[in-house]
C-alpha cells in the first residue's frame, strides 16, 4: 500500500508539472456604478472668447435723422437673434438688463458719441410691442421665468424714439450688463 500511495503521489507531481501553468477559462462579474449630479442653475449659449460673456448686439444700423421711431432687434453671438438659456426645470430665474454706460436721470439708456455731450437715447423691450421696458434685476421691469429643462429663447427689442435732435454725424455706442439670477 506504501508503494502505491508513492506512485500515486509521483504520479500526480509529474501530472502537475507535465501540465505546467495551464489556467481555467473563467468569468468574474460585479457592478460599477454610474453618476451624475445635476446642480441647480441655468447655462447661457453665449460667446466667452473675449475673457467675458457677449450676449449679442442691437445694431439700429445707419440713419440720416431722428426725426422717425428707429426699431431694432438683438442678433445673438451663437444663435440668430436670440438669448438663449437653459435652466432645470421648474428653477425660477430673472433676466435683468441695467441702465448702460450713459444713462441719464432714473431711467433713460443714451448712446454716446463721437462729439463729447451728444447722446441718443433709446430704449430696450421684453415684447416686439415694445410695452414692456426691460429692467435691472429687482426691479418690475426684470423678466421672470421657469426653467423647463430645455433651451429658451429672448429677444431683445430696441427703439429709438422719435422727436430727438438728430446729433452730429458718427458712431454712438452703449454698453449695458445682462445679468441673470435664479
Amino acid at each position: 500500500m506504501n508503494a502505491n500511495y508513492k506512485f500515486a503521489v509521483v504520479g500526480a507531481v509529474g501530472f502537475l508539472a507535465a501540465v505546467g501553468n495551464a489556467e481555467a477559462a473563467g468569468e468574474l462579474r460585479g457592478n460599477m456604478d454610474v453618476l451624475l449630479d445635476i446642480g441647480t442653475g441655468c447655462a447661457v449659449n453665449v460667446d466667452t472668447s473675449g475673457g467675458e460673456n457677449q450676449w449679442g448686439t442691437v445694431d439700429f444700423g445707419s440713419q440720416a435723422s431722428l426725426s422717425n421711431i428707429i426699431d431694432a432687434e438683438s442678433s445673438g453671438t451663437t444663435s440668430a437673434n436670440q438669448l438663449e438659456m437653459t435652466c432645470n426645470t421648474g428653477l425660477p430665474y430673472a433676466i435683468g438688463i441695467d441702465l448702460g454706460q450713459n444713462q441719464s436721470g432714473a431711467n433713460t439708456r443714451r448712446m454716446s458719441g463721437v462729439v463729447s455731450g451728444e447722446f441718443v437715447a433709446y430704449e430696450l423691450y421684453q415684447d416686439a410691442a415694445h410695452t414692456q421696458v426691460w429692467g435691472q434685476i429687482g426691479t418690475a421691469g426684470e423678466l421672470q421665468s421657469t426653467g423647463t429643462g430645455a433651451a429658451q429663447e429672448y429677444v431683445v427689442h430696441g427703439r429709438i424714439p422719435s422727436g430727438q435732435t438728430t446729433p452730429s454725424a458718427g458712431s454712438y455706442k452703449d454698453t449695458v450688463r445682462v445679468t441673470v439670477r435664479w
